[in-house]
Protein backbone atom coordinates (compact mmCIF):
# COMPACT_ATOMS: atom_id res chain seq x y z
CA UNK A 1 0.00 0.00 0.00
CA UNK A 2 1.43 3.59 -0.95
CA UNK A 3 0.56 6.58 1.06
CA UNK A 4 1.46 10.12 0.47
CA UNK A 5 2.62 12.93 3.41
CA UNK A 6 2.21 16.26 3.96
CA UNK A 7 3.29 18.63 6.01
CA UNK A 8 6.52 18.88 8.09
CA UNK A 9 7.21 15.67 6.08
CA UNK A 10 6.31 15.17 3.09
CA UNK A 11 7.34 12.27 1.03
CA UNK A 12 6.03 8.51 0.07
CA UNK A 13 5.32 6.49 1.88
CA UNK A 14 5.39 2.04 0.97
CA UNK A 15 3.51 -0.58 3.41
CA UNK A 16 3.54 -3.56 4.11
CA UNK A 17 0.67 -5.76 5.73
CA UNK A 18 0.68 -9.15 6.75
CA UNK A 19 -2.98 -9.86 7.87
CA UNK A 20 -4.35 -12.85 10.19
CA UNK A 21 -8.43 -13.06 10.20
CA UNK A 22 -9.98 -14.82 13.72
CA UNK A 23 -13.91 -15.35 14.48
CA UNK A 24 -14.44 -11.50 14.70
CA UNK A 25 -10.82 -9.60 14.35
CA UNK A 26 -8.62 -8.89 11.72
CA UNK A 27 -5.19 -8.74 13.51
CA UNK A 28 -2.39 -6.98 11.38
CA UNK A 29 0.97 -6.28 11.55
CA UNK A 30 3.07 -4.09 8.89
CA UNK A 31 6.64 -1.77 8.53
CA UNK A 32 6.38 1.06 6.76
CA UNK A 33 9.29 2.66 5.10
CA UNK A 34 8.14 6.65 4.45
CA UNK A 35 11.22 8.12 1.95
CA UNK A 36 10.97 11.98 2.28
CA UNK A 37 13.63 14.88 0.76
CA UNK A 38 15.90 15.10 4.14
CA UNK A 39 16.29 11.09 4.71
CA UNK A 40 13.60 8.02 5.44
CA UNK A 41 11.61 7.07 8.80
CA UNK A 42 10.64 3.43 9.47
CA UNK A 43 7.55 2.61 11.25
CA UNK A 44 5.48 -0.45 12.11
CA UNK A 45 1.81 -0.81 12.44
CA UNK A 46 0.35 -3.47 14.88
CA UNK A 47 -3.26 -3.28 14.77
CA UNK A 48 -6.29 -5.13 14.98
CA UNK A 49 -10.19 -4.73 13.20
CA UNK A 50 -13.03 -5.51 15.10
CA UNK A 51 -15.97 -2.59 14.96
CA UNK A 52 -13.53 -0.36 14.21
CA UNK A 53 -9.68 0.18 13.84
CA UNK A 54 -7.79 -0.26 16.89
CA UNK A 55 -3.71 0.44 15.97
CA UNK A 56 -0.43 1.21 16.98
CA UNK A 57 2.13 2.96 14.80
CA UNK A 58 5.59 3.29 16.41
CA UNK A 59 8.44 5.27 14.77
CA UNK A 60 11.42 3.00 15.13
CA UNK A 61 14.27 4.77 12.92
CA UNK A 62 15.69 6.81 10.26
CA UNK A 63 17.86 8.08 7.75
CA UNK A 64 19.64 11.24 6.77
CA UNK A 65 17.64 14.31 9.10
CA UNK A 66 15.77 11.48 10.75
CA UNK A 67 18.06 8.93 11.93
CA UNK A 68 17.71 7.80 15.26
CA UNK A 69 13.94 8.80 15.67
CA UNK A 70 11.73 7.16 17.63
CA UNK A 71 8.20 8.15 18.34
CA UNK A 72 4.70 7.26 17.13
CA UNK A 73 1.78 8.21 14.62
CA UNK A 74 -1.71 8.49 14.97
CA UNK A 75 -4.37 8.30 12.24
CA UNK A 76 -7.45 10.10 12.38
CA UNK A 77 -9.86 8.57 9.78
CA UNK A 78 -12.49 10.17 7.87
CA UNK A 79 -15.96 8.56 6.98
CA UNK A 80 -14.17 8.20 3.32
CA UNK A 81 -12.21 5.75 4.80
CA UNK A 82 -9.31 8.52 4.31
CA UNK A 83 -6.87 9.20 7.20
CA UNK A 84 -4.49 11.54 8.40
CA UNK A 85 -1.42 10.61 10.24
CA UNK A 86 -0.09 13.03 13.12
CA UNK A 87 3.66 12.20 13.83
CA UNK A 88 5.04 12.77 17.16
CA UNK A 89 9.25 11.96 17.24
CA UNK A 90 12.44 13.07 18.52
CA UNK A 91 15.56 12.77 16.56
Amino acid sequence: VQFTYAGDVTGTGNCRYLMSYGDDVAWTTALEEITADEGTLVLRHVGAYRTGVEAVIEILDGTGAYQGARGAATVDWAEDGSGTYTLEYEV
